[in-house]
């Protein structure tokens, strides 16, 4: 899910690329931006990436690395007491 957030908040740009060329072909024309216009939209842009990525993908990551790391403590929890488990049962076994 993170990659795929990232991949849409900064797109393949051969893929993007490609769009332009298949525009020329089919004779559509891309509409030309003032100056001032074109900067308004890279704040949206960037203020949208910003927005994003501290209240999506932080937040994702720290709960990922989190649940992974509990999830190997788990992992070593319960291979201990396995392995007590079947000791214990060697013992009595014997």
């Amino acid at each position: 899910m993170i990659a795929k957030t990232r991949e849409c908040l900064h797109p393949n740009p051969t893929l993007r690329a490609k769009v332009v060329v298949n525009n020329k072909i089919m004779g559509t024309k891309w509409e030309r931006y003032e100056h001032s216009e074109l900067d308004l939209l890279t704040q949206i842009k960037y203020s949208l990436e910003d927005d994003v990525k501290h209240n999506f993908l932080d937040p994702l990551s720290r709960l990922q690395s989190a649940d992974l790391r509990e999830c190997m403590n788990s992992r070593r929890k319960l291979e201990g007491r396995r392995l007590d488990y079947d000791c214990t049962k060697r013992k009595k076994s014997k």
